[in-house]
């Protein structure tokens, strides 16, 4: 801050010199908070738009033939849920059931396993073609 204020050295007394370090004063307390605060709502929107852009950065997981999309023969939850088991290993155990938002999306089974280091958890997800019952892949989601 000492070289912002050193050509401020001296006479206050005019009004002119009180408003360039007023000036200069504002702009760093603007830019400052303003830069951190652009960087919160930018994380924020990520945050709230995440299912959205996870299906357009991983379409080959997230998304199902269109044609098939066009069918209304959705397999029971009891096979879909058979699926998504015969590809948990033996120490995993099922979390979650999440449905598709919108017909052209795969259901995922979210499942949790032991790790290596035995104080933490993985986390995987496993997405089911709703119409064929098969696994169209899965990845892990967190490492705890």
């Amino acid at each position: 801050m000492r070289s912002i204020f050193r050509r401020y050295q001296g006479d206050w007394s005019t009004p002119q010199k009180r408003r360039v370090l007023w000036f200069t004063i504002h702009f760093w307390l603007g830019w400052v908070p303003g830069l951190v605060f652009s960087l919160i709502g930018l994380t924020g929107s990520l945050l709230v738009f995440w299912p959205e852009l996870d299906v357009w950065m991983n379409p080959e997981l997230r998304t199902v033939d269109s044609q098939m999309a066009g069918e209304n023969d959705v397999r029971s939850l009891d096979d879909i849920v058979a699926a998504a088991e015969s590809v948990i290993p033996p120490d995993g155990t099922p979390y979650a059931l999440v449905f598709p938002r919108f017909p052209d999306t795969t259901f995922a089974v979210t499942y949790g396993r032991p790790a290596p280091n035995p104080e933490q958890q993985e986390w995987h997800e496993i997405f089911v073609n709703p119409y064929t019952a098969h696994v169209q892949g899965q990845r892990l989601m967190l490492d705890l």
